[in-house]
């Protein structure tokens, strides 16, 4: 029978864009978030820091959302913040979508 585990409170980190392994991994040591949500790493570091914490107590987990894609809230709202300050200015976003489809 496989067992079952349960979890009263999850929480998690978003950093998207390229915030770096080493920063990755601090917030995985000092908060110790249940999820890391990040936009993109590097394999060598943060991805082993995960599959090594998985190993030693099965907590960590990763998404893993891609550079362009997890950016692109921050795009837009910028762009909402900027065209009232600046008038005149055409400002306009221009959705990345997913940078893998071709089609």
């Amino acid at each position: 029978m496989q067992q079952r585990r349960y979890v009263a409170r999850t929480s998690f980190a978003l950093l998207p864009g390229a915030a770096g392994g080493r920063t990755q991994i601090n917030v995985m040591q000092n908060a110790k978030p249940d999820l890391l949500i990040v936009g993109e790493l590097s394999e060598w570091e943060t991805a082993e820091y995960i599959r090594d914490a998985r190993y030693l107590d099965g907590r960590a987990a990763l998404i893993v959302l891609g550079h362009a894609l997890s950016e692109e809230p921050g795009s837009e709202w910028m762009m909402n913040f900027l065209k009232p300050q600046l008038q005149g200015i055409t400002i306009m976003h221009i959705p990345a979508k997913n940078p893998l489809q071709f089609a």
